[in-house]
């Protein structure tokens, strides 16, 4: 018995180990990587990070104080070089503890759209903010950064990186690959229109908002999903169905659902219905 106290003792005096990583990271090019988050697990969206030959630059939206603080530790994994800047892709009304958790030393970059939803929420931020209307190429080296504001979309001012030495592109939440991902926020038009728009940029990868890197055709397989969910809504307004009703009545083949779909389906819903009635 005094042996066995003596086994539980040693027990609970042992570390317990590290708590689970909320990124899993991907090498995508040289000097790129994308940091992919679990499709159930804390953080929302993945993130992009760029090594210039100075400095590196993460991109991404949905940063909770956890997030920086693991995105910081994973940038100083991969290079000795500062984390110098976030490119913020878009934030989420109403999130007030979201993308306020980066230290005062690393610079933000974002829309002018998303940098008036920052300073609705009325806390303290004190990082260095640029914030541009439409379009803002960054030289870093050996490659072009090139941010383009979307403006619609998964939301208001929501931007995309494309560096065209590479062919690689992040689009943030505009993107869910094969992974169902937040929609209830910014415009059904504007996100279909979006994403034919990219579909005509040279991309070999694309980093999505959620799940695995793909390609071109990716950018593809969401959009003809979301004209399909959109016609399937758009077809309960049109019987004069309220937003309840059709959620109640939404019917969609398995095979088309994404990834964890059914935990995002009823805000979808009538995220979409809203949306669609205003445009009738």
């Amino acid at each position: 018995m005094r042996l066995l106290l003596i086994i539980v003792s040693l027990l609970f005096c042992l570390p317990i180990g590290a708590p689970a990583a909320l990124y899993t990271v991907t090498k995508v090019d040289d000097r790129l990587y994308a940091a992919i988050v679990d499709p159930v697990g804390p953080v929302a969206s993945n993130a992009f990070i760029i090594v210039t030959p100075t400095s590196v630059l993460v991109a991404g939206a949905h940063f909770t104080a956890a997030a920086a603080a693991e995105i910081t530790r994973i940038v100083a994994g991969i290079t000795p070089l500062p984390l110098r800047s976030v490119i913020l892709t878009h934030h989420h009304q109403g999130c007030r503890t979201i993308d306020f958790g980066f230290p005062p030393t690393v610079e933000i970059i974002t829309s002018t759209q998303t940098w008036g939803k920052l300073k609705a929420e009325q806390q303290p931020l004190y990082n260095h903010i640029v914030a541009f209307d439409k379009e803002l190429t960054i030289n870093g080296g050996k490659q072009t950064i090139m941010l383009r504001n979307m403006e619609q979309g998964h939301a208001e001012g929501n931007l995309v990186v494309y560096l065209p030495e590479q062919s690689v592109l992040f689009t943030s939440d505009l993107l869910f690959n094969n992974e169902a991902g937040f929609m209830a926020d910014g415009s059904a038009r504007g996100w279909v229109q979006d994403l034919l728009l990219l579909e005509d940029l040279v991309v070999t990868n694309v980093v999505p908002g959620r799940g695995k890197v793909t390609d071109s055709g990716g950018l593809r397989r969401f959009r003809a999903f979301l004209q399909d969910f959109f016609t399937e809504v758009l077809g309960h307004l049109e019987r004069g169905e309220s937003a309840p009703e059709t959620v109640q009545g939404f019917r969609f083949p398995p095979e088309k659902n994404p990834l964890h779909f059914s935990g995002y389906q009823r805000k979808s819903i009538e995220w979409a219905w809203k949306e669609l009635q205003k445009q009738r």
